[in-house]
């Protein structure tokens, strides 16, 4: 194994404070699952934005004292940290965490950035080093398929996983309303063009004005992001501000009273938007640990086994599949589950425990 319980690991991760709660989350549960598992491991994180900060990880990962290392891709930015990797794994295993596809990562850039000097740099990077890239890694972790060019000299080094959730951070929601003549909706995300929220805009839209529904559609926005503005403009512009609402991020006892009040949430419903079929949405067990059905869109591994809760959509910018669905609830063709038989469904197969000490037991 590359991992022994009688050996230190150390974990390095940069990102931003602000916007990757949900990162530091994940890790921090992942650390302190490794920990109840047996595991011998710390962590360090930089918050920082920039070249020198991704230098001092570097450096860091150079002169660090244990000899079983995590790091998480920094897509683009990996090439500053290249060099001090190439180095160390003469005599350390690093494993390399992807949270993002190189490949997807590019296809943001080029696609949904603003093109400037700066953009086209980042391109630059992530396509000049290419097959270089995983060189220096015992092993890759990702979470969706990397493109052909990133592969080329390490495919057999990439481990496809999905991501697990802490259980004993997550309550499962106080209580569960009875579907009548309203279904409220919730999402929550750091909120980017690819969660695909405007859908469900253009779905409540829809209903109300073209299919004249006889029944209430809320939908509440929990978060912030590039995306928000966008989307507070579209409820504007169809004069939707009695159906959806916004909220800014919230502690986890208010995430519980929210949740407590929805029937469906929102998972990711724009992945085809940054060219992904297969992902492992973080947000989506968060609501199965909370006991929330949802509606997603997109393969998701850790859901291939048949349940009742994860109501998957087309992978396009299609409204009516949505407008179906809402009918369907409305209209008792569908059954919401209980939140019970969904918490048990996150304990048997997302709990971070899982999925911790797969990775930590790779060959």
């Amino acid at each position: 194994m590359i991992f022994s319980k009688n050996k230190k690991i150390k974990y390095f991760a940069c990102f931003d404070k602000n916007l990757g709660i949900g990162i530091e989350n994940k890790i921090n549960g992942f650390v302190e699952s490794a920990e109840k598992s047996g595991w011998q491991i710390s962590k360090k994180f930089y918050h920082k934005t920039g070249i020198i900060e991704h230098l001092k990880l570097g450096y860091d990962i150079f002169r660090c004292e244990e000899k079983h290392l995590i790091l998480r891709s920094t897509a683009h930015s990996l090439i500053f940290i290249y060099p001090f990797c190439l180095i160390t794994s003469i005599n350390k295993n690093i494993v390399l965490e992807v949270p993002t596809p190189h490949i997807t990562s590019l296809f943001e850039l080029i696609n949904t950035s603003k093109f400037n000097l700066k953009t086209l740099f980042k391109a630059f990077l992530l396509i000049i080093l290419g097959p270089l890239t995983f060189l220096p890694f015992k092993k890759i972790i990702e979470y969706s398929e990397e493109g052909f060019w990133w592969t080329l000299f390490s495919k057999k080094k990439i481990f496809i996983t999905t991501n697990g959730i802490n259980l004993n951070k997550v309550p499962i929601r106080k209580s569960q309303p009875e579907v009548n003549d309203t279904i409220n909706l919730i999402g929550v995300a750091n909120i980017s063009f690819w969660h695909g929220f405007d859908r469900i805009i253009n779905a409540i839209n829809y209903s109300i004005k073209v299919k004249k529904i006889n029944y209430k559609i809320n939908f509440l926005i929990i978060g912030q992001g590039a995306e928000l503005e966008n989307l507070r403009n579209l409820v504007v512009k169809n004069q939707l501000e009695d159906f959806v609402k916004f909220v800014p991020f919230t502690t986890t006892n208010d995430l519980n009273y929210f949740y407590s009040i929805s029937h469906l949430a929102v998972g990711s419903l724009g992945l085809h938007r940054k060219n992904l079929v297969l992902a492992s949405e973080l947000k989506a067990r968060e609501y199965v640990a909370f006991g929330i059905p949802f509606i997603a869109s997109g393969i998701d591994l850790d859901f291939k086994i048949e349940n009742s809760f994860r109501f998957e959509v087309t992978l396009d910018d299609s409204i009516l599949p949505i407008v179906e669905l809402f009918d369907k609830i409305i209209y008792g063709k569908i059954i919401l589950p209980n939140k019970h038989s969904i918490r048990k469904y996150a304990e048997n197969y997302l709990d971070m425990e899982i999925k911790v000490n797969q990775i930590l037991s790779l060959k």
